[in-house]
């Protein structure tokens, strides 16, 4: 069997520790929002000499997006991808991240729910619904068609609540990025990388 001939298997354990992370940033995202919760619940201050559950999720993205590089990179030059459409590849994937977690740092700060046509919740669970139209793994049995109207009905949906939102500061600001910005600046930054040097 050649190299170009090996199936291109995921490995699972970078799948499902990818999920458990995605699942405890959600939760401690919904978390941000509520008072008075245990302190090992939350953030520890910057100069506490300790660290909880919350404070591992940053890190731990940050591991999986360097375990994924390399496998993601070698399946795709196996497959006869060309560095310009890895870069290329690598820019979408990096601006889903950036997007997503600029959508979601406006759900914890920087709202006005008086101002805004429906709920703060509402707004947010209309956000999770088109983040997945767009950046699911549809079933390779569904036509193009559908797959492609679900992702177009995922961006506009963004688009309007984009729209919609209303805060202090107008709309939308990008604030610190939320942690899925960082890591979609910190994952366009270190591919990137590969390809200058």
């Amino acid at each position: 069997m050649t190299e170009h001939s090996l199936p291109n298997r995921r490995i699972l354990a970078i799948d499902v520790f990818r999920g458990l992370t995605i699942l405890t940033m959600v939760f401690v995202n919904e978390l941000a929002a509520i008072k008075n919760i245990p302190s090992w619940m939350t953030h520890m201050p910057a100069d506490a000499n300790a660290m909880t559950f919350v404070d591992l999720v940053f890190p731990a993205f940050l591991f999986i997006v360097g375990m994924s590089i390399p496998f993601s990179t070698q399946a795709k030059t196996v497959k006869g991808a060309s560095s310009k459409r890895l870069l290329i590849d690598s820019a979408f994937r990096a601006l889903g991240l950036i997007v997503i977690g600029l959508f979601m740092v406006n759900t914890i700060y920087g709202y006005d729910e008086s101002k805004m046509l429906i709920s703060m919740p509402l707004w947010t669970l209309l956000m999770y619904a088109c983040v997945l139209l767009i950046w699911s793994h549809y079933p390779k049995h569904l036509s193009s068609v559908l797959v492609k109207g679900c992702k177009y009905l995922g961006i506009i949906g963004l688009i309007v609540l984009a729209f919609i939102y209303d805060g202090p500061y107008g709309g939308m600001t990008p604030q610190w990025w939320g942690i899925l910005g960082l890591i979609g600046w910190a994952f366009f930054f270190q591919r990137g990388s590969l390809f200058i040097y």
